[in-house]
């Protein structure tokens, strides 16, 4: 005879007079792919001594944008965006990224990772300071 019954996630624990049985039930797994990504490299504009990579990675509706730069003068804030274009002679700014500083910017822009590597031209590029805006350090097509 069974008096009650308890279930704790993944264990049923049922008592009756005589003796206490628990009956372990595996839970189900959840299998996570990682997101996907991409890397794009940054090569030197301008004799800056400077290049490095870009890695992206999907998050949906949106994409987080990584930088590593290294070389001389990393040490900034170096103002970097994504621009519509190619390198060297990139268009508009598309979307403003983080500064880069001692050789690193990361920022979460608002467009699918699938967009930004769509059809339209377009490129990462870093400027030497927000002085000096057009001159251009390193920069690297979305491809």
């Amino acid at each position: 005879m069974v008096i009650g019954g308890v279930v704790l996630g993944g264990c049923v624990m049922t008592k009756n007079l005589n003796q206490t049985m628990v009956t372990l039930t595996p839970s189900p797994t959840v299998s996570v792919s990682p997101m996907p990504t991409k890397t794009v490299e940054l090569l030197e504009q301008s004799k800056s001594g400077m290049n490095g990579k870009v890695a992206f990675v999907d998050e949906g509706d949106k994409t987080r944008v990584t930088i590593t730069l290294s070389g001389k003068g990393i040490i900034g804030p170096l103002p970097a965006h994504v621009h519509s274009g190619s390198c060297p002679n990139v268009g508009v700014i598309k979307f403003p990224l983080n500064d880069v500083k001692n050789g690193s910017s990361d920022t979460m822009i608002n467009i699918r990772m699938s967009d930004l590597f769509g059809s339209n031209p377009m490129a990462v590029n870093v400027h030497k300071s927000v002085q000096e805006a057009t001159i251009y350090t390193a920069c690297g097509d979305l491809k």
